[in-house]
């Protein structure tokens, strides 16, 4: 079975990351979240989203603490 994956990617070399998204575990997005961390991006909040597998879906939720609007597409997606 084959995972979502997850690639971030920032302006320097060394900011990148791709990940899996296990099916059906929650996982959590931002600048200081322990696996899925983007450190570098200031316009994503400490903890931004929560991620979830499921089938073939990926649902995004953001997060009460987010301060910052979430983007799909270049769209404003989540407020």
């Amino acid at each position: 079975m084959k995972f979502p994956e997850l690639i971030a990617q920032g302006k320097n070399v060394g900011d990148r990351w791709r990940f899996s998204i296990p099916p059906g575990k929650a996982v959590l997005l931002g600048r200081e979240t322990s696996l899925y961390r983007v450190p570098w991006d200031a316009k994503i909040s400490r903890e931004h989203l929560q991620l979830t597998a499921v089938d073939d879906v990926l649902q995004v939720k953001k997060l009460p603490s987010a301060t910052n609007p979430v983007f799909y597409d270049g769209k404003s997606a989540l407020q």
